[in-house]
């Protein structure tokens, strides 16, 4: 196995796995998302586990400066490992491949949002040290 950075070339292996982790095939369409431009951001990341030549997770950040901290703070944005491949410590190493740029990067601090429905994942990411904070509140425009 290993993990290494997104390239252009794995969309159509990353996406099937994107609809299974937000649970409805709404990327199939090829004008639905953002991925080229994540991959050509300087404050995006993109990094892929590989087994055999075959994609089997995605963890996906970004880095953003706020006001209340003198450092930028990273954020998770989505880890996904195909299900048969889960509990064998992929998850783990794909948030340390993103502390790890974090903490290259000087980051302040890593969050992660997570919907109330994963409480497997809220389980995982408080086994790592991760704290629950707060709310996470969206709108759609």
């Amino acid at each position: 196995m290993q993990i290494r950075e997104a390239r252009e070339s794995d969309y159509e292996e990353i996406m099937p796995l994107m609809n299974i982790f937000v649970g409805e095939d709404r990327y199939s369409r090829h004008d639905g998302d953002s991925y080229k431009k994540v991959l050509q951001s300087p404050t995006n990341f993109a990094f892929v586990v590989e087994d055999k030549g075959k994609i089997i997770g995605f963890v996906t950040s970004s880095i953003r400066t706020i006001i209340r901290y003198p450092k930028p703070i990273m954020e998770l944005d989505e880890l996904f490992v195909v299900e048969e491949y889960r509990k064998q410590g992929i998850g783990k190493q794909l948030i340390e491949k993103i502390e790890s740029l974090a903490k290259e990067k000087d980051c302040h601090r890593m969050y992660i949002a997570s919907a109330d429905r994963f409480t497997t994942a809220h389980k995982f990411y408080e086994g790592l040290g991760y704290t629950k904070y707060g709310y996470h509140f969206y709108k759609n425009f």
